[in-house]
């Protein structure tokens, strides 16, 4: 046996590239503490596609590469079926970019926040389309770390923007 999906990609919680293996996780935040619920190890795809790394890690042919918002995705249904009571959900912004992930808390009825990159281009409720950094310009409540990456400090201005999908509260990375 060999450890699984070790390549180099992008370390969330060190903000840059990192010879890692990668997981995606939903946790369950309460007053009083809070617990992972669910979790997949996310498969980069030149593991996907080698057999023989494959079989020397005991990946089974049946598991595919799943991108990471497919997997968070996968989460919340689970979790929905499995009748846990979830009012919101939050994430970063390579579930934001893709979309699936917020489609499918809106499916679901929940309200979610997520961290949007500056550049991303947002529907605001007025129809029009603009940057996420000039939808928050006027907006900034609050910057907050995200720890430091590779360019720096990783910086979040957390406010809240009216968008044209209900139950968006998002950021824009500073």
């Amino acid at each position: 046996m060999a450890t699984a999906g070790v390549a180099r990609q992008h370390a969330g919680i060190t903000g840059q590239a990192e010879n890692c293996v990668t997981a995606v996780f939903c946790a369950c935040v309460t007053t009083s503490g809070q617990a992972w619920a669910d979790f997949d190890v996310y498969l980069p795809d030149r593991w996907a596609k080698d057999p023989d790394r494959r079989a020397a890690a005991g990946i089974p042919d049946e598991l595919v590469m799943r991108t990471k918002p497919d997997l968070a995705v996968a989460q919340l249904e689970r979790l929905i079926a499995a009748g846990l009571p979830a009012g919101r959900a939050a994430f970063d912004e390579v579930y934001t970019r893709s979309g699936t992930l917020s489609e499918a808390c809106q499916k679901a009825g929940l309200a979610y926040a997520g961290i949007i990159p500056c550049d991303l281009a947002i529907t605001l409720a007025s129809g029009a389309i603009i940057r996420a950094d000039q939808a928050v310009r006027n907006a900034v409540s609050g910057r907050r770390s995200c720890g430091t990456g590779t360019k720096g400090p990783r910086l979040a201005d957390w406010a809240l923007a009216g968008t044209a999908s209900p139950g968006i509260s998002c950021s824009s990375a500073a």
